[in-house]
């Protein structure tokens, strides 16, 4: 039996060498003669370590058949193949109309796979809005997940995925202040005039951005998004006030559109942000 070296090996990568050359010895041996095989991988690594040989990845264990070289090949491809899927992880850090922070799984292709958080800082505050102030609440926060492809494995990066939100504004109007309800101004005094607008559950993703996937060096990179989050919010009003000064129904529900449409004027909601990547090896 004839064994020939074929290139180098690599030592960060010993336990793939030894499965592979393990592999391509048993495949010249019979079934009985495994503990052979390990006794022959054995002695060619420690004299291949004595010799200062450091064995690559690419390297392979062959003969003078023409089958085993066929089988060599083939083994040694998908090998390579999932060395390639399985790395490029990243984390992820940004800020902008969002904050963000995520995690990318893997490289398969051109393709990522990732998730992150992203939201804006929870507000309280008064504001004007048409005229009349009101205490003015806001919660936003996202889980995403996302595939991004990147045409002819470019930096540059096509987006779509599914949100999971908890979204929601409050008005309500100020006690002993007037309120304007349908070009109406109405005096408040101690009644109620609460408007809560909520976002879907549940809502689809389409985005841009840049992220160099192309780098194979550990560290920090740059990225940057921008999109969409696509639904529209629903709104809802709570007030004792109909029936009074001369207020129906029609007045509120045409006050919370209005209102709806100064906050949300859009089916979706514009996202952008830029940070730093951190890629690991």
């Amino acid at each position: 039996m004839l064994f020939a070296l074929q290139g180098l090996a690599h030592a960060d990568n010993e336990p793939l060498y030894r499965a592979k050359a393990l592999v391509e010895v048993q495949s010249q041996l019979s079934d009985h003669d495994k503990d052979l095989a390990e006794q022959l991988v054995d002695i060619r690594i420690q004299q291949e370590r004595k010799l200062g040989i450091k064995p690559l990845i690419q390297t392979v264990i062959s003969n003078n058949a023409a089958t085993s070289n066929g089988n060599s090949a083939s083994s040694n491809h998908s090998l390579q193949d999932q060395t390639k899927n399985i790395k490029d992880n990243f984390i992820y850090a940004g800020r902008g109309h969002r904050w963000v922070l995520g995690y990318a799984w893997g490289k398969y292709g051109n393709f990522y796979v990732r998730t992150d958080l992203s939201g804006e800082s929870s507000t309280d505050s008064n504001r004007n809005i048409n005229g009349t102030f009101y205490n003015y609440e806001n919660k936003s926060i996202s889980l995403g997940s996302y595939l991004d492809w990147h045409p002819f494995n470019s930096a540059f990066r096509l987006s779509g995925g599914i949100h999971i939100n908890d979204m929601k504004t409050s008005l309500k109007g100020k006690t002993n202040s007037s309120v304007a309800i349908n070009s109406n101004s109405i005096s408040l005094g101690t009644n109620t005039f609460n408007v809560d607008f909520s976002f879907p559950t549940v809502t689809p993703y389409l985005g841009i951005g840049y992220n160099n996937i192309n780098v194979d060096s550990p560290g920090f990179h740059f990225f940057a998004d921008a999109g969409f989050i696509i639904g529209k919010y629903d709104a809802t009003t709570t007030t004792n006030l109909i029936g009074s000064q001369s207020l129906t129904a029609a007045d509120v529900d045409a006050e919370m559109n209005t209102l709806r449409n100064a906050l949300f004027r859009n089916g979706y909601i514009p996202t952008a942000h830029f940070g730093l990547t951190y890629r690991f090896k």
